[in-house]
């Protein structure tokens, strides 16, 4: 079950699904534009570490692809992660957890070389969070917490404007 838009990369498009494959935990896989060529690339895992991806991958200019999934980590509460092109070198990038946000949603930021995101819940208010990580998995930091007065669970990614600024969406609340 296909689970976000696909991304073009040279002849392709490269995707993911939330269920399907040898452990029933999602693909990347790759196809033709004229439907040919399927393959899949990469097996998520079954339990335990990173599975159920997501979000629509983003390409890193490096040769990775970036995404995030709903389940994994040990907490199970979500995990980033990045993979080669070809489906090799998959490495995980982080691991969520209540403190730090649980269940990233919408595709994650790349912008000046680092990677932004949201989760939907969690933080020290557990209405979810605006992250930023280093693209190699390290210096995570919360860039707000959401609370009853500015909205809850973040939903959608985000997006910069011309200064820079991050924009996004909530699903519920904000000022009145």
């Amino acid at each position: 079950q296909p689970t976000a838009s696909l991304v073009e990369l040279g002849h392709y498009f490269y995707g993911i699904t939330i269920i399907g494959g040898v452990n029933g935990a999602g693909v990347y896989y790759k196809i033709k534009p004229d439907g040919t060529g399927f393959e899949i690339l990469y097996h998520f895992a079954s339990s335990g570490t990173t599975r159920v991806p997501n979000t629509q991958l983003i390409y890193g200019n490096d040769g990775y692809f970036y995404g995030t999934t709903r389940h994994g980590g040990s907490d199970d509460v979500g995990t980033i992660y990045k993979i080669k092109v070809d489906g090799s070198h998959f490495v995980q990038l982080f691991e969520f957890s209540q403190a730090n946000g649980v269940t990233p949603e919408g595709k994650l930021l790349k912008h000046n070389g680092v990677l932004y995101g949201t989760t939907t819940r969690g933080g020290d208010m557990g209405h979810g969070v605006v992250f930023r990580i280093n693209r190699d998995g390290t210096g995570y930091t919360k860039l707000h917490q959401f609370g009853n007065n500015d909205g809850s669970h973040p939903f959608g990614g985000l997006v910069t404007d011309k200064k820079g600024n991050l924009w996004g969406m909530t699903r519920i609340g904000g000022y009145h």
